[in-house]
């Protein structure tokens, strides 16, 4: 396999008439080999899905939801469900961050989650999931600044932090293929079950096009997807909006809409959810598509 790949390289290399001919080639042979290693998905029959389906009906389990912990969320969207793909749109420093963590601290103590950490370093994070556990400022905690008393809570929490399933992850310069894989392996040795992206313009796309970012996200947003569905995950991502919701009057005009997430019209198309939302004079204006 490798000596082909290393003839068409020579191949291309000898005969295109110029770099950009040269650039196409090597991403369709990289394209096919990405496609050769994945494993295609076997197709099901209606009765055998149906039969899937019953069983789960049947067994009256409990609902296949997946609770947020934000009620007024929770009873606009039902909740997530495993195999989706979900979109949460913020600007900067309006606390996408901190949602996710709220999120992870609820959701983690039923379900296994990983959580890449591309936005902060895990030291960071780490800090902010004590801070909110101990309802300790987080500027403090990070300045190390902490009464006697505040760190003796802290001293106090490793035991309870064991019931909170979470895997931290901060290396963003894995190849999407590299982050696949190590989805996986996640998935199939920790039982994970949701995959937290934080944030996904920080990812490495599958290819560096040139003079377009928008691609590159595309691609992003594709794999994830893809990761969701193939693995039947929950794969939640941060993405920012632009600054056009900033330059809007009003409420309403302030209210995100799909056209505001940034540098990619594939994130609202590949969603299966998308929530949005800006906060305003300690006012949060959500929209959930």
């Amino acid at each position: 396999m490798l000596l082909s790949i290393n003839q068409s390289i020579e191949n291309i290399l000898r005969r295109a008439e110029n770099d950009n001919e040269i650039i196409i080639q090597l991403k369709q042979i990289i394209s096919e080999q990405e496609s050769s290693t994945r494993k295609l998905k076997e197709s099901k029959t209606i009765s055998e899905l149906f039969f899937e389906n019953n069983q789960i009906i049947q067994s009256n389990s409990k609902s296949l939801l997946i609770k947020t912990g934000f009620n007024a969320l929770d009873n606009a969207i039902g909740g997530f469900m495993l195999g989706e793909y979900i979109v949460i749109g913020g600007r900067p420093g309006m606390g996408t961050t901190q949602f996710l963590v709220n999120l992870s601290l609820y959701i983690s103590t039923t379900i296994p989650i990983l959580y890449f950490t591309f936005d902060q370093n895990e030291f960071v994070l780490t800090k902010r999931f004590i801070s909110t556990l101990s309802d300790i400022e987080i500027q403090k905690n990070i300045a190390n600044e902490l009464s006697e008393d505040e760190r003796t809570l802290i001293n106090a929490m490793g035991r309870a932090l064991d019931k909170f399933n979470i895997l931290i992850n901060d290396d963003y310069n894995y190849s999407l293929q590299d982050f696949r894989l190590l989805c996986q392996n996640h998935i199939e040795t920790h039982g994970v079950q949701i995959i937290i992206v934080d944030e996904l313009q920080l990812m490495s796309p599958a290819h560096r096009y040139r003079n377009s970012r928008e691609l590159e996200i595309n691609s992003i947003s594709r794999e994830l997807k893809n990761i969701a569905k193939d693995f039947n995950v929950c794969v939640i991502a941060a993405s920012q909006l632009s600054r056009a919701v900033e330059y809007r009057t009003g409420y309403e005009g302030k209210r995100p809409q799909l056209s505001d997430l940034r540098e990619s019209g594939a994130l609202e198309q590949d969603a299966d959810k998308v929530i949005l939302y800006i906060v305003l004079n300690t006012i949060i204006l959500l929209r959930i598509y």
